[in-house]
């Protein structure tokens, strides 16, 4: 399976602006995402099935040199928007993420990150001065645990960034806009014994693969459905011996005889 996800090229560069200080950065995903394994294609003669751009007002095929960029207004129609007034609409936080509050790293919403990327030295790190003031904020959010506050604009949106210093390098976890999350379930609460909850918790302490109760350790885990599928691939591709047309029509030729002549 393919990735879709470069960790060559950056996703984002700019600066984080930290009080006076100015750091340049880069930013790489730290996740990749899995291509789907899937194609479509013709069941009669297992071509892929093209995808073709059609108006669905004139059903006219189209290039790309005919495919405009609008915003739908939620009543059937689209305001039309070109480059200039597109570039006219960024701000600052394209470019500069300035850091406006740090709040206890640990308290970040789980249910607003979005996407993690790594963040590293914009020169990668040869210019002394660009060196030192990316290590002096890594180290300083690392020791507080803090997470700096700000906004990050890019692939077309605006969103909430929070940077934290990790053990070599900046994590920045892109938030959503609260707005943006849906209420949580309300479960109303049932009934429990007291000594269930007592044996709940001891099975949970007492779990394999826990070492100090709050360590972490993924590394047994896979995904085993893209394993399975990647081996019944593999045993699909493997060569089929060939059936001998002659010697088969030969045998068959050879046992027609036999039943006549008994």
């Amino acid at each position: 399976m393919q990735s879709t996800t470069s960790t060559s090229r950056p996703s984002w560069t700019g600066v984080i602006r930290f009080g006076v200080l100015d750091v340049p950065v880069s930013l790489t995903a730290a996740t990749s995402d899995a291509d789907s394994p899937f194609v479509s294609v013709h069941a009669v003669d297992g071509g892929l099935i093209a995808t073709e751009k059609r108006c669905k007002k004139c059903a006219a095929a189209l290039d790309a040199s005919d495919v405009a960029r609008a915003v739908a207004t939620g009543k059937g129609e689209h305001v039309l928007i070109d480059a200039a007034e597109l570039a006219a609409c960024e701000t600052d936080s394209r470019h500069i993420v300035t850091l406006s509050q740090f709040p206890a790293a640990s308290e970040m919403p789980a249910e607003l990150v979005e996407r993690v990327y790594y963040g590293a030295p914009a020169d990668g790190g040869l210019l002394p001065d660009t060196r030192e003031a990316y290590d002096l904020l890594r180290s300083a959010l690392y020791l507080t645990k803090r997470a700096g506050i700000g906004k990050i604009s890019f692939r077309s949106r605006e969103r909430i960034v929070a940077v934290v210093g990790g053990e070599s390098c900046l994590i920045l976890y892109i938030l959503r806009f609260p707005a943006e999350v849906r209420p949580a379930t309300v479960v109303a609460p049932g009934t429990v014994r007291r000594e269930q909850v007592d044996m709940a918790v001891r099975f949970i302490e007492h779990a394999k693969g826990a070492i100090d109760g709050r360590q972490w350790n993924l590394a047994g885990y896979r995904d085993d459905y893209t394993f399975a599928l990647d081996s019944l691939v593999a045993a699909k591709q493997r060569p089929t011996r060939a059936l001998d047309t002659a010697a088969a029509l030969k045998a068959s030729l050879v046992r027609q005889a036999r039943r006549k002549a008994a």
